[in-house]
């Protein structure tokens, strides 16, 4: 009987394994575009790994495109989306503002696809982030439209990063960039209004409708209710809040709103 030559399996180099580690973090939307890394230092000691090794898993990380030097001299997580592009575009919406129907289409395919999948695949502290996101937003007295748009932001992109979709997390969080400028805009027309209170509470309103269906696991719900918030945006972009609520017709994207 001949046997086989037994070949043992290749050493993996620790630097790998923590090149893996991080890049898995970055893929599942723990680690997120632009958050700093801790100083290599810090990092090495919470990992229980050498300077050294870390310091070679950090290079291949930033040969891959997943890191970037940061100012600071550590790290960040590398924005795949690039101001490069949101940039022009945001420009050219502002000279043409026809096409912000275009924009909230985009929002509509996004964050309603975001919203369905994270009924399906949220987590416990993905809830308990979006939670807390929509917690921040109703406590919240400012009359700061960069405040009160950054907090509507931060509720969309713990969505999106329920989702564990990592192409529509890295698309939402670049494009976020590029919508921020329209959501200010939105939030600089509600404190115009008569009633200011009012407007915030609506949104605040369909904030949670979105999130209820999303703990209560129904993707359709979460869908429709992504519709029926980008539906009262635009109908606050276009004709301002003091204007009748849109009604229960069908929208011009061919899905039904709720009012």
């Amino acid at each position: 009987m001949t046997f086989k030559v037994v070949t043992p399996p290749p050493t993996v180099r620790l630097s790998d394994v923590i090149a893996r580690q991080l890049e898995q973090m970055i893929v599942e939307g723990r680690l997120m575009p632009g958050e700093g890394l801790p100083s290599e230092r810090k990092l090495a000691k919470q990992i229980g790994v050498s300077r050294p090794s870390l310091r070679e898993a950090l290079s291949e990380l930033r040969s891959r495109g997943f890191i970037e030097p940061a100012r600071s001299g550590s790290a960040v997580v590398t924005e795949l989306t690039r101001t490069a592009f949101t940039e022009p575009l945001s420009g050219m919406l502002e000279r043409h503002p026809s096409a912000i129907g275009d924009l909230i289409d985009m929002r509509v395919v996004l964050d309603a696809h975001a919203a369905s999948l994270a009924a399906v695949r949220a987590t416990a502290p993905d809830l308990e982030r979006i939670g807390a996101a929509i917690d921040a937003q109703i406590r919240s007295r400012s009359r700061n439209i960069v405040t009160l748009a950054r907090l509507d932001l931060d509720l969309h992109q713990a969505i999106a990063q329920a989702s564990h979709n990592i192409a529509l997390l890295h698309t939402a969080h670049g494009l976020s960039k590029l919508i921020k400028v329209f959501v200010q805009r939105g939030y600089k027309i509600i404190l115009s209004s008569a009633d200011p209170r009012a407007g915030k509470t609506a949104i605040e309103q369909e904030h949670s409708a979105i999130f209820d269906a999303i703990r209560g696991r129904d993707p359709e719900a979460a869908r429709l209710a992504v519709y029926a918030h980008v539906r009262s945006t635009e109908h606050t972009w276009t004709l301002g809040p003091d204007a009748a609520p849109p009604s229960r017709a069908r929208t011009r994207l061919g899905t039904p709103g709720r009012a």
